[in-house]
């Protein structure tokens, strides 16, 4: 069974497992991150993922990363579902 956990502001179960990303602090810290969020991603060398929100958040990962992982993300949406238990 899935319960809808509070994130930030947001408790809608389909908003936290359908734009979900996961990244790694400079400190190695992982977060999870609502993909729909971003406005920018820079490299300044570091990366630094800008929200909508106005939150930046400094990350391991390069701007490819982030973008190959919300790319993968959004097909793993939009690709057919199989709902077979067989």
């Amino acid at each position: 069974a899935y319960l809808p956990r509070k994130i930030g502001r947001v408790t809608d179960m389909v908003v936290e497992t359908r734009s979900m990303i996961h990244v790694t602090r400079l400190n190695h810290t992982p977060v999870v991150l609502n993909c729909d969020l971003i406005e920018q991603i820079e490299e300044t060398p570091d990366t630094v993922i800008s929200l909508t929100t106005g939150e930046k958040i400094m990350v391991l990962e390069s701007t490819e990363e982030i973008i190959d992982r919300v790319s993968l993300f959004r097909r793993s949406i939009l690709a057919p579902q199989d709902h077979s238990h067989g």
